[in-house]
């Protein structure tokens, strides 16, 4: 997404992300002010505003690692042309075995261009 943020590309393809370290960090180490320790902010929440491509977000609706709630957040922050696909039942690493055939069609579709018909 850092990348996608400062260069010209095709397109972006997001799976399983946060929507920046500090709120995995509340998360994960509910210790008040946890957050602000880290030196490194991985705001990918920022970040995918400046993305000047199109995006398509995937995660796993039972997502252990990173909650699927981030992956929402990261859509509704995108810039168009954008689309999403939540991977019913999938977990952190799974979205892929989990989505099957469906999952290869909407990586297939993103790429080929197809993203109005991606939502």
């Amino acid at each position: 997404m850092d990348l996608a943020s400062r260069r010209e590309c095709g397109g972006l393809i997001v799976q399983s992300s946060f929507s920046s370290v500090r709120e995995m960090a509340r998360r994960v180490f509910p210790i008040p002010f946890s957050q602000y320790v880290l030196k490194s902010r991985f705001d990918s929440l920022e970040k995918i505003r400046r993305v000047r491509a199109p995006i398509l977000i995937v995660h796993g609706t039972r997502d252990e690692v990173i909650p699927s709630s981030m992956g929402q957040k990261l859509y509704q922050a995108a810039p168009e042309p954008k689309s999403s696909f939540a991977v019913e039942g999938a977990g952190h690493n799974d979205a892929f075995v989990i989505g099957g055939e469906q999952y290869l069609r909407r990586l297939r579709g993103f790429i080929a261009g197809e993203f109005g018909q991606l939502k």
